[in-house]
């Protein structure tokens, strides 16, 4: 039986590419094949350079010591399948990856 599989998602860019470490800065993802749904799509800031000691203890909500990442406190559409915005979350760190989790198909910027 011949199956149907939609196209992955892809990041082109970002903007700003940088914000405060305080969040709450509205990064707009532009690309391709994004659906949202809030139950399903996941925006994380992954990787990069955290400087050490870690300010937080282990448990803090936004930190996770295994894989460092940060997930968006709201993420919305700006133009349907071709643009999210994402709020930021309290964070620190340089050169983060973001990734784009929909329905399970994550793309990454690189």
């Amino acid at each position: 039986t011949p199956l149907f599989t939609y196209d992955v998602p892809v990041i082109s860019t970002l903007n700003p590419t940088t914000g405060s470490t305080s969040g709450g800065t509205r990064v707009t993802i532009s690309g391709s094949n994004f659906y949202l749904n809030e139950n399903t799509t996941i925006i994380r800031f992954v990787g990069g350079h955290t400087p050490a000691p870690f300010p937080y203890p282990n448990t803090h909500p936004v930190w996770n010591r295994v894989t460092p990442f940060y997930n968006c406190t709201s993420i919305a559409i700006g133009t349907p399948h071709v643009q999210l915005l994402c709020t930021t979350n309290e964070g620190w760190g340089d050169n983060r990856q973001v990734s784009v989790d929909v329905c399970g198909v994550v793309t990454t910027t690189k």
